[in-house]
């Protein structure tokens, strides 16, 4: 329907950066200050640090294992898991 039926979700995360879903429909969104979870309407974070993240990856064989990148890659460790 080119976008039409989209809305806004809720209380999301500002300056998102990528987006990824597990096989059971949880929502994990990158952004400016973080990671953040959605599960059904409610959003958490999960961040391992408070930091930027631009990159993820969910193992479409263990929805629990997931992979994020930092955003600034000049302070050494750039990958989470």
């Amino acid at each position: 329907d080119g976008g039409t039926s989209f809305s806004k979700l809720a209380d999301g995360p500002t300056n998102p950066r990528r987006a990824a879903i597990t096989s059971t429909g949880v929502l994990y969104v990158t952004h400016s200050s973080g990671v953040a979870k959605l599960s059904g309407t409610t959003w958490t974070n999960v961040s391992p640090a408070s930091e930027a993240y631009s990159g993820i990856a969910i193992n479409p064989a263990n929805d629990n294992e997931i992979v994020v990148s930092r955003h600034n890659y000049s302070h050494g460790l750039n990958m989470y898991r």
